[in-house]
């Protein structure tokens, strides 16, 4: 489904979502997205002639699964949105705030060490490279293609798709997947502290799919998984799915007030607590404040309660 010029490369990550896929464009020394840091990633890359000194990486957004490999090893050049360079930037508040922050969406004790580990972990990969910041807007002529930045937040409030207008082909990150949803409002995880909402994930990325579905790409090359063969259709489905949880969290506030971890064991109660909990509460808070800020519901101390 790719054009000849564009090499679709899956490399390993350590977490649950499985290979990110880099999408490589040989003759011009250009990749979408670099990959998670692993020694066998680095020799592959090598091995593919993807030499650090001569490739261009534009980034489709922050996460450590899209551009660890940038982290540790410069590139020609790396691009990325101002808005993720920002909270790249954050740093570890230190145990006793994350445990504060952690108690106040209302997790258990026996959940508490599990999640500051893991909070400890992604602090610890936070560091911002060397970059140049993209846009939406932005284009690249890539040996005669022309790839355009098409805005994406949501996912982060940074995230950037790059469109291959030519072949109709929209290389989305995690905006759109095949098979799994985007979790809107991941940056939560390593906000400091961890109320911190400086945008609206779920507003955002309704809008993402809204613009995405306009410019009506033929296929969607996600970084997970499969292709995307039917835009439209998944645009709907995301959207339903996304629209259906609100309104789930807000007919449960109705029946009475609930903490960040009553409402996300709720919504993802057929996912064991143990199974991504973090993005289960970034995301439960993500619906909660999109529900504030449409004045619904309010926060009353640990618990958040429909209006």
């Amino acid at each position: 489904m790719l054009p000849e010029y564009v090499k679709r490369i899956d490399l390993p990550t350590p977490y649950p979502v499985g290979a990110v896929s880099v999408y490589y464009f040989a003759d011009a020394d250009t990749v979408i997205d670099i990959g998670y840091y692993q020694r066998d990633s680095i020799k592959l890359l090598n091995d593919l002639g993807i030499k650090p000194e001569k490739t261009r990486v534009l980034a489709t957004h922050g996460h450590d699964d899209h551009i660890g490999i940038a982290k540790q090893i410069r590139f020609s050049q790396l691009l990325l949105s101002k808005v993720d360079a920002r909270w790249l930037g954050y740093s570890y508040p230190g145990r006793r705030i994350v445990e504060k922050n952690l108690l106040m969406l209302g997790v258990p004790n026996f959940y508490m060490q599990q999640l500051i580990d893991m909070l400890e972990r992604i602090f610890s990969h936070l560091r911002l490279p060397e970059y140049k910041p993209v846009s939406e807007g932005s284009v690249f002529e890539l040996n005669g293609k022309t790839l355009i930045t098409i805005g994406s937040a949501g996912h982060t409030p940074g995230s950037i798709s790059y469109f291959l207008k030519s072949e109709g082909i929209l290389f989305a990150g995690d905006a759109v997947l095949a098979d799994i949803t985007s979790n809107p409002g991941t940056i939560f995880v390593v906000s400091s502290p961890l109320g911190i909402y400086d945008f609206n994930p779920i507003k955002n990325y309704l809008g993402t799919l809204d613009k995405i579905e306009s410019i009506n790409p033929t296929m969607i090359a996600g970084s997970h998984g499969r292709f995307v063969r039917n835009p439209k259709e998944r645009i709907r489905e995301l959207r339903s799915s996304y629209i259906e949880r609100i309104d789930k969290t807000y007919r449960m506030l109705k029946a009475g007030p609930l903490s960040v971890y009553e409402v996300a064991r709720k919504i993802f109660s057929n996912h064991k607590p143990s199974d991504d909990l973090l993005l289960q509460l970034c995301e439960a808070m993500s619906y909660l404040y999109y529900l504030k800020n449409i004045r619904l519901i309010v926060q009353d101390g640990l618990k958040w309660c429909a209006l």
